[in-house]
């Protein structure tokens, strides 16, 4: 057994809360040991909901008392969740190719306020967007996009489109037909198939190394249910990233894998 108390102070956003030492008494076969906070100020990011109401009196409501020694990312976000819209089944009707659907839209604006150089503050806002299209209770086409802006004209967006439905053939039933032909009919119909195919998309920029950064990633995974207990997935995907200035990587990938519960 071990412990390890980290750094006796935060040094950025990726060290938030209390920091400090280990202090105790350690003997053979006994170790007792507490956790005394040492650092003077701390690392945190509050998240406030502006959704509804004063984003100001949301954040001052979210802000702890006694911490002017603190250093924060203040975070505001305002999300709305509509849902049941446009499908056959929804409250619209507009499309028939779809029965239900659901979305999630968010804005969330940042500020990081270096404890060094406060003048040196820095201002981010993001947003994202997301879609699903149910057919049935298998088969669903979801689509993303996000997108970030900082004032130091760092930036990158993100978009993805996923699509899973139900399926009837896959090498699974087909090696099902080859070593057992005469009962074919019966294993493969008791089989549930799934295939998921996904496709990514992302460009970003980063001010400090002045390069632009885009990646494609497409994959198709396949589940096979066999039993109550039993199932096998197979998997492969492709990747492209191309980094300006640099050389272009080219990543394929297959998996296989299975899980058995008791």
């Amino acid at each position: 057994a071990y412990a390890w108390p980290g750094c006796a102070m935060g040094r950025g956003f990726d060290e938030l809360g209390d920091k400090g030492f280990l202090t105790g008494q350690v003997e053979r076969g006994h170790a007792e040991l507490r956790f005394v906070p040492f650092a003077r100020r701390r690392y945190c990011i509050v998240q406030a909901d502006v959704t509804d109401g004063d984003p100001l009196a949301a954040l001052e409501r979210t802000l702890p008392h006694d911490t002017e020694s603190d250093i924060y990312q203040l975070k505001a976000t305002v999300l709305n969740t509509p849902f049941n819209l446009f499908g056959s089944q929804s409250r619209l009707r507009l499309f028939k190719w779809y029965k239900t659907d659901e979305f999630a839209f968010s804005l969330t604006g940042a500020v990081k306020i270096p404890a060094s150089s406060p003048e040196n503050t820095i201002f981010s806002i993001s947003t994202y967007a997301q879609g699903g299209f149910y057919m049935n209770d298998s088969d669903v086409l979801k689509l993303a996009a996000q997108f970030k802006l900082e004032t130091d004209t760092s930036w990158n967006t993100q978009y993805t489109a996923l699509w899973k439905r139900r399926c009837k053939s896959s090498p699974v039933t087909y090696f099902i037909k080859l070593f057992c032909p005469q009962k074919a009919a019966e294993k493969i119909s008791a089989i549930k198939l799934t295939r998921t195919d996904s496709l990514d998309f992302s460009l970003s920029f980063s001010d400090s190394t002045e390069k632009l950064t885009q990646k494609y990633e497409i994959s198709h995974r396949l589940d096979a249910t066999i039993l109550s207990y039993l199932s096998i997935y197979l998997g492969a995907s492709a990747s492209y990233t191309d980094v300006q200035d640099n050389a272009a990587l080219l990543g394929i990938t297959a998996t296989i894998g299975g899980k058995l519960e008791f």
